[in-house]
């Protein structure tokens, strides 16, 4: 970073904004002032960070820094808890910034702390809003954290990456039944059985067609047999999913 642009205006601007944001809480008396500095502050630091973004090397320093700031300001004033929002969104863009400037291609090197963010979030919004269903809450990090992975796990079902995968679907499927969450029981469901028809699937589809036939013959005559009961069974399942948080 010194070598490349650690000079550069918009990075010098973006860390005096940053240490005007914490200096700001020094203007507790003024509540006017204070405001209009950090709007003012948080304006050029935006701007001067949207020039950086051909740098990615230096927004990451730039936006971490910034993020320190907002970190400091949520801690420091509890009429600023909210900083932490944009606080973490910054330290994401910090982390993803070096990773590109790394040429670093691993899908989930991007998507995991995006996930962890998100359920972060969705974990706090639920502790401050009783009723608030965990679909809402924790389905837009669920859905961060499975699906970016989704192809690389069907293109190579025998992969590490699949088999982390499924041992975290496994611990996410384990942790909904634990605590009754809906979307970690239905994301960590779904995901073990991608990756099940992943790899059972190639070995089913090269087996003679009259095994395949057979297999799926006996196993239609066996859900026909039992379809009352799998219909009671079926509307118990939906009963006990509806009950989940």
């Amino acid at each position: 970073i010194v070598g490349s642009g650690f000079a550069d205006t918009d990075l010098y601007l973006v860390l005096i904004t940053s240490g005007v944001l914490v200096v700001a809480l020094g203007v507790q008396t003024t509540r006017h002032i204070r405001i209009g500095v950090e709007l003012a502050a948080t304006f050029l630091a935006l701007v001067s960070l949207i020039q950086l973004l051909e740098k990615p090397a230096t927004f990451a320093f730039a936006a971490l820094a910034l993020a320190a700031a907002c970190f400091i300001v949520g801690v420091t004033d509890t009429e600023r808890r909210w900083q932490f929002l944009p606080g973490l969104v910054l330290g994401v863009a910090a982390w993803i910034a070096q990773l590109v400037a790394g040429d670093i291609e691993v899908v989930e090197a991007y998507t995991a702390p995006i996930a962890v963010v998100l359920l972060v979030l969705g974990l706090v919004a639920m502790h401050q809003y009783r009723e608030l269903s965990t679909t809402y809450a924790l389905g837009a990090g669920l859905a961060v954290a499975f699906i970016p992975s989704l192809w690389g796990v069907l293109e190579e079902p025998a992969s590490t990456r699949a088999l982390v995968w499924g041992a975290v679907a496994a611990l996410v499927l384990g942790a909904g039944l634990f605590l009754k969450w809906l979307a970690p029981v239905l994301a960590g469901a779904a995901a073990l059985v991608v990756v099940l028809l992943a790899n059972v699937g190639p070995i089913f589809m090269d087996l003679d067609r009259w095994i395949i036939f057979g297999v799926l013959g006996a196993t239609l005559l066996a859900i026909g047999i039992r379809w009352e009961q799998n219909v009671v069974d079926g509307k118990a399942l939906l009963m006990k999913l509806a009950h989940l948080r």
